[in-house]
């Protein structure tokens, strides 16, 4: 009797499974070759080769590197006057300290914008704030 009472729960956990599955979309993701080493959040990652990209409901990004280094983070809608003509990652650079602040698609009208973080708070109280774009693909 007990064998019966599991298996509809376990056919709901698929279901849920398969879902959740579906949801990760990478429709809208974009790869670059960062050339140098960024935070997102208080996470340091090195210079490399990333995906970034929405889950689900597109509030929540990953950001996943060539080796296991990866992070989930969330993000607002932002809007640009023109779609890009080019995917790209916008960084902030305070010094020699870049900060992931921004994810365009190419041709989309809405980027992500991540939130500014307290380091990065500090960081812009002390010294003069640059903008990198980093040149990304579909």
């Amino acid at each position: 009797m007990k064998k019966q009472n599991w298996f509809p729960l376990l056919a709901v956990w698929l279901l849920a499974l398969g879902s959740a599955y579906a949801q990760f979309s990478w429709v809208n993701h974009v790869k670059a070759d960062v050339p140098f080493d960024f935070m997102v959040g208080d996470t340091m990652f090195p210079a490399g080769q990333y995906t970034v990209g929405p889950i689900a409901e597109q509030t929540t990004l990953v950001i996943k590197g060539a080796g296991s280094r990866s992070k989930i983070t969330i993000s607002q809608a932002v809007i640009a006057n023109a779609p890009p003509s080019t995917s790209k990652l916008v960084f902030h650079k305070y010094g020699e300290r870049y900060i992931l602040t921004q994810i365009w698609v190419q041709g989309e009208s809405r980027g992500r914008e991540l939130p500014k973080t307290r380091l990065e708070k500090e960081l812009a109280s002390g010294v003069r704030r640059e903008s990198v774009a980093v040149v990304a693909s579909k």
